[in-house]
């Protein structure tokens, strides 16, 4: 069966929406990147370890910069220094950026962080046009992982079935925005009903409040050799590793600046992407659609 990203991206493109240009796309990622600068250079400033994760990552090594194509930036740090980066967040970038995170903020948008660009529009198909639809980057949180094989699959199994949940009342929140769009195909409409209706059974809470108790069982403050980010794309069992293949960040060329990635980058990418120096057909090149952009003050300049 597929997966709801999978199926999202396979949906026809709604007459409202549009592929970036060049321009826009080249704008889009000078954005995200001078806001990756400033974020990076607030953590040095308090001893806390920032990399630049996933697609990023593959475009470091393989492009020194943006992969061609992406338009979205997914940033790494660890559990220990996220605590202390939500406390020192409100006074060094809180007057141009948001922070929207579970058990953090009153209304997460997900289950991982999000740092949100103000003054910025970016609203994607079957997306609401609200305050929170921002250029913005993920931040993925790195765990500590059981080393227990019985532990971490029986905890591994539970995190999931609760994200599935999660996303499902998110869906189902929303549905006066998404059930029209999925519609469009078979599959879509098949999936929505699916998603609609379990999502239904367990709106007795919020999507919020499902986030915050996601984010809250994913954690494991026991000391450990392994670390992953559960909450990311390839959820509780896909990106678990030895803590000496991701640490300490190595710095590598990106653009016309540096950014930190995993150490290893080659066992962590390989793992997430097989061959991640292949260049994909052009069918398989993730593209996002979009309903609205704008770059805030950048554009006046």
């Amino acid at each position: 069966m597929k997966g709801y990203k999978k199926v999202l991206n396979e949906l026809p493109v709604s007459k409202e929406c549009h592929l970036l240009s060049d321009d826009e796309l080249h704008r889009l990622q000078s954005t995200m990147l001078n806001a990756y600068k400033e974020i990076e250079a607030v953590c040095l400033k308090h001893n806390l370890a920032i990399a630049m994760a996933g697609g990023n990552a593959i475009g470091a090594i393989r492009h020194k910069g943006f992969i061609p194509w992406d338009d979205d930036v997914d940033l790494l740090m660890s559990r220990k220094d996220f605590e202390a980066f939500k406390k020192i967040f409100p006074k060094e970038l809180g007057d141009k950026y948001v922070l929207n995170a579970p058990n953090y903020s009153a209304k997460p948008t997900n289950r991982f962080p999000k740092i949100l660009i103000k003054g910025t529009k970016f609203v994607e198909m079957a997306m609401e046009d609200d305050d929170r639809a921002c250029i913005k980057m993920d931040l993925f949180i790195l765990e500590n992982m059981p080393e227990n094989k019985i532990v971490y699959k029986v905890k591994g199994l539970f995190c999931n079935a609760l994200m599935y949940i999660a996303s499902v009342v998110d869906t189902y929140e929303h549905r006066a925005v998404i059930k029209d769009y999925m519609s469009a195909t078979e599959e879509g409409r098949k999936m929505y009903k699916r998603r609609a209706l379990i999502g239904r059974i367990f709106s007795f809470r919020s999507s919020y409040s499902w986030f915050n108790t996601v984010d809250k069982c994913c954690q494991y403050h026991k000391k450990s050799s392994l670390v992953a980010d559960p909450c990311g794309t390839y959820h509780y069992f896909g990106t678990t590793m030895k803590r000496k293949l991701m640490y300490p960040f190595r710095k590598v060329p990106f653009e016309n600046t540096t950014v930190f990635i995993p150490n290893d980058y080659d066992a962590y990418l390989t793992k997430l992407y097989g061959n991640y120096m292949e260049i994909p057909p052009v069918e398989k090149q993730e593209h996002h659609y979009v309903r609205k952009i704008s770059f805030g003050k950048e554009e006046n300049n």
